[in-house]
């Protein structure tokens, strides 16, 4: 996903710390969910007729293996619809900076400093 430099210096990786790593779903959870739903719908009925090389080919492209697993194609599925709808959120170990990917950009991060206290439950 990427690699960076927090404001303080620490180089950030996306598999450096995976408690620092995650995502923020921005849109509406339900388009989400659908379109998923009727990707993975899509990949089912194609699977059951037997043509799912061709679907395979025009969704994830000619490099895809056409060997995949079906959990490995489920996968990546809900891995290639995220990116329409999820930004990469990381917390810098070092300063505890959050930086949030900015989306439809290629390695653009805005970045957030911690307050220094803790939300109380009531």
């Amino acid at each position: 996903m990427a690699t960076f430099t927090c404001w303080c210096g620490y180089i950030i990786r996306d598999n450096s710390s995976p408690q620092n790593v995650g995502h923020i779903l921005w849109d509406s959870t339900e388009g989400f969910y659908e379109g998923i739903a009727q990707t993975v719908q899509a990949f089912y009925d194609v699977k059951e007729a037997g043509s799912a090389s061709g679907w395979l080919n025009d969704f994830f492209g000619q490099q895809y293996p056409l060997d995949a697993k079906t959990s490995e194609v489920l996968h990546d599925i809900v891995l290639v619809q995220s990116h329409d709808f999820c930004s990469g959120i990381y917390r810098c170990p070092e300063c505890r900076r959050v930086h949030i990917h900015i989306a439809g950009s290629e390695n653009r991060w805005e970045s957030f400093v911690p307050e220094d206290r803790v939300s109380v439950e009531r």
